[in-house]
């Protein structure tokens, strides 16, 4: 039997000098700013920018018939100023999957390589576990959210069109990457 871990904590041990936790409907607030800073892709994927009823939903998300233990709302903070938030599924599509669903930052932190940094310890965070792959769905009209993902290694799998726009499927075999100590 594979033990449960604390990805919260997990991460915490990797990544000192932030602070890590569970985005709640209690403590969202702290991270409404990373929402409205990252309008375009609210525009782009709504229609809309960001509301705090968007920003609740994304927070309540869960898939029908999903354990909602395997949701994760993580937030990052620095200095308490909110730096970025990872909203992902564990075991999902698939029981060796960990499903990246949206990964957001604070327009104050980008280009410091923060952001590999945390992906970085989400990764390392598996290293005991079952999972062999991250997967995510970027557009491919987000230059730089595709270089980001292509960057730490994601590769394209599949490219749907959806409400116009071409989604790419990506993933990462963690199990079998040679970026892994």
């Amino acid at each position: 039997m594979v033990q449960r871990m604390n990805l919260y904590e997990d991460m915490q041990l990797r990544l000192p000098e932030f602070v890590i936790e569970r985005i709640t409907i209690d403590n969202y607030d702290k991270y409404e700013e990373i929402f409205y800073c990252n309008e375009e892709y609210y525009l782009l994927t709504d229609g809309q920018a960001a509301t705090k009823e968007t920003i609740i939903e994304t927070i309540a998300y869960c898939p029908n018939d999903f354990p909602k233990e395997n949701v994760y709302n993580i937030g990052v903070l620095y200095n308490g100023k909110p730096v970025c938030t990872l909203f992902a599924l564990y075991g999902y599509p698939e029981k060796q999957t960990f499903y990246i669903g949206l990964f957001l930052m604070n327009e104050e932190f980008k280009k410091q390589g923060i952001g590999t940094k945390v992906i970085k310890a989400l990764f390392d965070s598996f290293s005991n576990t079952v999972i062999e792959k991250f997967c995510l769905s970027v557009q491919d009209n987000n230059i730089s959210g595709c270089r980001f993902w292509n960057n730490l290694g994601f590769e394209v799998v599949n490219r749907n069109v959806y409400k116009g726009f071409i989604n790419l499927s990506m993933q990462y075999n963690y199990k079998f990457s040679s970026n892994r100590q």
